[in-house]
């Protein structure tokens, strides 16, 4: 859409294949950086995207709490990952031991909540949470 776009994986490698894939765009930076501590200005973006990445944070409501940061007033943030049922996320959480995010639907719904953002589009079902949020 000729944004322009700034992108941040842990991973130096996957910085790495995202830069190459971006095939030189100066528009595009991928920098290697961790989302609980994002190296960006509040309100910086008009839009963050997060596509099931969360649950690889094992401190995702820090992460969460950066991408509304760096969001602007009135910007949008579009968020998907995976969830589960209370059940499978208490024994998920007692084999991970804190080294990923596991959460369920109404954990993400508190946590959006305390960060008050407004939905203005959600789909959830017991495996998965999809919505766009407003600042």
């Amino acid at each position: 859409f000729g944004l322009p776009v700034a992108g941040v994986d842990v991973d130096s490698e996957q910085i790495r294949l995202a830069r190459q894939a971006a095939e030189g765009r100066r528009d595009v930076v991928f920098l290697p950086a961790d989302a609980t501590h994002l190296p960006f200005e509040d309100g910086r973006f008009d839009i963050v995207a997060t596509n099931k990445t969360t649950h690889h944070i094992p401190r995702w409501r820090q992460a969460l709490g950066e991408m509304e940061r760096v969001l602007r007033p009135g910007g949008y943030l579009i968020y998907s990952d995976f969830t589960f049922p209370t059940w499978l996320a208490r024994r998920l959480m007692a084999v991970f031991g804190g080294r990923a995010g596991v959460f369920t639907g109404d954990e993400l719904d508190r946590a959006f909540a305390a960060l008050g953002l407004e939905s203005v589009y959600k789909a959830t079902r017991w495996y998965s949470y999809e919505a766009v949020f407003v600042k």
